[in-house]
């Protein structure tokens, strides 16, 4: 584990002397299929790692990851028809991260990153974000969506030539997710249950309830073929770097 001031493992006084002075980084994933071959919590497990090495690289605090988002979209998640997929309402997404928020300023926070490994996440982050800002002129937030930072340059990199990005939407259970799991955790990994090929074809709009075969039945969006460790460790090392610059420059650490 890379040296990072986790909140969860420091007693209270040294949290205490670090919060004012320190930014705070907020994980926070879901816990939704991801295919055969990947583990339930992979958005969870991703963002845990990413913040901790972020931490380690910026100097800021990071706080216990939140293992539970917003519900799953069969555009983008594949839904929440699948078993295992548990998501949270929106307005309990929303609430949740207010509440921190405003706990975390109440202690004396006054810079905080909320690091999010989940695609669905980002309006419930956003509204909380504005809200708790809009009436604390103490504090100030920094939303990212880790693999936003990933430049175009890098994914013709790293894709295999017969293979094109997809787009982040379709990107579940796939190669990068793929990959990213096998650098970070390639004992949960099972690449022999990896389904064959396939890409996701959704209309431009969405029906509920959702229709029957409309999301592959392996749960995954978009093809996983050709996923590595070293693709994975170079998506990672640019997304970090990225973080801990975006942490560094806009919340002055």
């Amino acid at each position: 584990m890379p040296d990072t001031l986790r909140i969860d493992r420091m007693p209270m006084t040294r949290y205490a002397e670090l919060i004012a002075s320190t930014p705070v980084i907020l994980p926070i994933g879901a816990t939704e299929q991801h295919g055969p071959h990947l583990p339930l919590g992979t958005d969870a497990l991703c963002v845990t790692a990413i913040a901790d090495l972020v931490g380690a690289a910026s100097g800021a605090l990071v706080a216990p990851t939140l293992n539970y988002g917003s519900r799953s979209v069969p555009r983008s998640g594949g839904g929440e028809e699948f078993p295992g997929t548990t998501g949270l309402s929106l307005n309990a997404t929303v609430t949740t991260l207010m509440e921190l928020l405003d706990q975390f300023a109440d202690d004396g926070a006054r810079h905080v990153c909320v690091l999010s490994g989940h695609y669905e996440n980002t309006a419930a982050i956003h509204e909380a974000s504005f809200q708790v800002t809009a009436r604390r002129a103490d504090l100030k937030v920094v939303t990212v969506l880790w693999p936003d930072l990933l430049t175009p340059e890098t994914l013709r990199k790293v894709y295999p030539e017969d293979l094109e990005y997809p787009g982040l939407d379709l990107e579940h259970a796939a190669f990068l997710e793929t990959s990213v799991m096998m650098h970070l955790y390639p004992d949960l990994v099972d690449l022999d249950l990896a389904p064959s090929a396939e890409l996701a074809a959704f209309p431009p709009y969405d029906v509920y309830p959702t229709p029957s075969g409309l999301v592959p039945s392996s749960g995954c969006l978009a093809p996983s073929t050709g996923a590595s460790a070293d693709a994975g460790k170079a998506i990672i090392t640019e997304c970090v770097t990225g973080i801990a610059s975006v942490v560094t420059t806009e919340l002055g650490q």
